[in-house]
């Protein structure tokens, strides 16, 4: 993660700690940053371009700003919640609910679910299985093959495929 050296980097790791924990429990893509909002009184405006540049927030008004999903995996390892046991063992039901989809399945090059239906089984958040299907969490922490939106389902991102591959090592 590095980007700059000293009070620079010590800049935007601030800042995105702050967005990680002003997204909590939410999705990545909900919070709208105001640069100039108390909350980030201190962060420097080069901080904001860095970010952008990096592709880790994308600015969607002057001042406001949009956490990406790149951005999400840079805010978690900033807070130091990435990869954390809790998070392997939140990954290990999101997997073993979308590998036994897999090993029911119709023996189809690949097969699908919904977020609610993920939520409902594991008893996760749809908000958690949306940010793990779009920043592709399965593959940042486990290394292995994830799963993605459905193809068609790009803009509303609620239908998730699997592929047959689904939980192999890269």
């Amino acid at each position: 993660m590095p980007l700059k050296a000293g009070k620079e980097q010590a800049n935007i790791e601030e800042a995105l700690r702050k967005m990680a924990a002003l997204v909590g429990d939410g999705r990545l893509d909900d919070p709208l940053f105001d640069s100039t909002d108390g909350e980030f009184s201190g962060i420097l405006r080069t901080t904001w371009e860095l970010l952008e540049q990096e592709r880790w927030v994308k600015q969607l008004r002057i001042d406001e700003y949009r956490l990406t999903a790149g951005g999400w995996i840079e805010a978690l390892r900033a807070a130091g919640a990435l990869c954390n046991p809790a998070m392997k063992d939140s990954l290990g039901k999101v997997c073993a609910n979308m590998k036994a989809r897999c090993v029911a399945g119709t023996g189809r090059h690949r097969d699908g679910t919904t977020i609610q239906e993920v939520a409902a089984e594991t008893g996760l958040s749809k908000a958690y299985i949306y940010n793990v299907v779009e920043a592709h969490l399965i593959r940042e922490c486990l290394g292995q093959v994830d799963c993605g939106w459905e193809q068609g389902d790009e803009l509303m991102k609620n239908h998730i495929m699997i592929p047959a591959r689904f939980g192999q090592s890269l």
